[in-house]
């Protein structure tokens, strides 16, 4: 039985959650918000009694070794967890409801980022740390999953990504996520830390600099200003942001690499090379169309702040962290194509960033250009490598399944908000924003768009659910729906 091992992960990730709340309560303390302190407090007394409720309850259980248990941490971290981390939203005025509540939780541990708030500036600081730091705990636990879950069931190729990073010893799975979250956590920590202190230095306010590093770093995208603008000042800040945007959507090993004062080299891994080259290479071409074509406020600034402008919003869309740059948005349907074009790929393997990653993207391009080839060149058959490696067969019909898996459930979030009244322009660029993870990239597809504060409640649910497929990369709903998943 998979109960009491499932109800002590789930014990143990609530005592930690409640831990983690200690920070936002201590900030509305010391500023001396009562409401949220209150509600806090609250949150805080609930997740620990019940996770120690759930310890003690099947602590007399005889726990065997299940690799079963270590597939269901992603529905335990991506829809469990929310709701015990949406208390604190709910039990103010804010939201409206607990459901609402729920949505931001769980846009917030999916790095989703997308905000039924209008202006969170109103929410109290304490609120909106904790909006942040949800996005950075989901972090973690995107970089847990894809080093020591994921693998397991070769899911979109995962074993195709290479890290020299230390797992844990032996084939327990308790062991290998432990062993993954110290060597990860510290390097974490040390690239939102220094991102953190880069913004104060710029001129932002520990709280806009502590909210933007989590933020940025776990490529979330959650901002404490309206319509998902990042700074409102621009500036130096913008280009911070830039470069912790970049760095966010590049693999793990590269963290493990920095933390130990190395600096890997892009040209040694495809994947890399490719992601920078296609992020500049967008910059130079939203550059180029805010230059030749009339796009109201951006037209008349100068050069540099086109420049500017045009490689944030680059940047932006490519890491699907979301973010609005003050130089303002386009309505130009050319740009608003390229940046959903841009979020379905979305950054490296084994990073935050959502889509489908750029590395599965090269390889099914190559695929489906061999296999175009082969219709004139019967007899050319060259194989596929990445780095060097020969994939097989097996690993590109993974690669193929995530692919189809991924628009069919986009094509659905498609169907379904258009039956529940959304125009298609919007109903498509809230369904791919939502499963790639990438919510406020919606602001730079479309300037007119209102907020999702603005959708129906189905409306809202699906997106929701986009939203976790898009974290669950499709494969491991399959895995753990089918018969043999539950065999023991």
């Amino acid at each position: 039985m998979l109960i009491p091992q499932f109800a002590r992960l789930l014990g143990w990730f609530l005592i930690i959650l409640s831990f983690c709340q200690l920070f936002p309560l201590f900030l509305s303390l010391y500023l001396k918000e009562a409401n949220s302190s209150q509600a806090f407090l609250l949150s805080i007394g609930f997740s620990f009694f019940f996770g120690n409720a759930l310890l003690l309850s099947f602590k007399d259980f005889q726990i065997e070794e299940d690799r079963r248990v270590g597939m269901l941490v992603p529905f335990v971290l991506w829809i469990v967890i929310p709701l015990f981390a949406a208390i604190p939203f709910a039990l103010t005025s804010f939201f409206g409801g607990f459901f609402q509540a729920y949505f931001e939780a769980v846009s917030g541990l999916t790095t989703t980022g997308a905000t039924l708030l209008v202006d969170p500036s109103v929410l109290p600081k304490g609120l909106l740390f904790w909006r942040s730091q949800l996005e950075w705990i989901g972090g973690i636990g995107v970089f847990v999953l894809a080093l020591t879950i994921f693998p397991l069931l070769n899911i979109g190729g995962m074993k195709l990504f290479y890290t020299g990073l230390p797992k844990g010893e032996g084939e327990n799975i308790n062991a290998q996520i432990k062993g993954t979250a110290q060597v990860l956590v510290p390097a974490y920590l040390m690239l939102t830390l220094l991102c953190f202190i880069l913004l104060i230095i710029s001129g932002e306010s520990p709280l806009s600099a502590s909210t933007l590093a989590m933020s940025t770093v776990s490529t979330g995208g959650f901002s404490i200003n309206p319509g998902s603008v990042a700074i409102p000042s621009g500036g130096l800040g913008e280009w911070i942001l830039m470069i912790f945007m970049i760095l966010a959507s590049l693999n793990i090993t590269f963290f493990w690499y920095i933390s130990r004062g190395k600096w890997p080299r892009p040209e040694q891994d495809k994947e890399t090379f490719n992601f920078i080259l296609l992020t500049f290479a967008s910059g130079l071409l939203f550059f180029i169309l805010f230059s030749t074509l009339d796009q109201g406020v951006i037209s008349e600034v100068s050069i540099f702040s086109k420049i500017q402008t045009a490689l944030f919003t680059a940047i932006s869309a490519t890491s699907t962290t979301g973010y609005v740059p003050a130089g303002g948005v386009s309505d130009s349907l050319t740009i608003g194509l390229s940046i959903l074009f841009l979020i379905m790929i979305g950054g490296a393997m084994g990073s935050t960033a959502g889509g489908l990653k750029m590395m599965r993207a090269m390889l099914v391009s190559r695929h489906g250009w061999q296999e175009l080839r082969k219709l004139s060149y019967r007899h050319d058959a060259k194989g596929i490598t990445y780095n060097k490696r020969a994939i097989t067969q097996n690993d590109l019909g993974n690669l193929w399944l995530l692919f189809f898996l991924f628009l069919l459930a986009m094509s659905f979030g498609l169907l379904f908000l258009s039956a529940l009244g959304m125009n298609f322009h919007q109903a498509m660029n809230i369904s791919v924003a939502s499963i790639t993870n990438s919510g406020p990239t919606v602001y730079l597809m479309d300037p007119e768009f209102l907020g999702y504060n603005n959708l129906v409640t189905s409306q809202k649910l699906i997106s929701l659910l986009l939203m976790v497929f898009g974290r669950f990369e499709g494969v491991l709903i399959l895995a753990i729906i089918a018969k043999n998943f539950w065999d023991h």
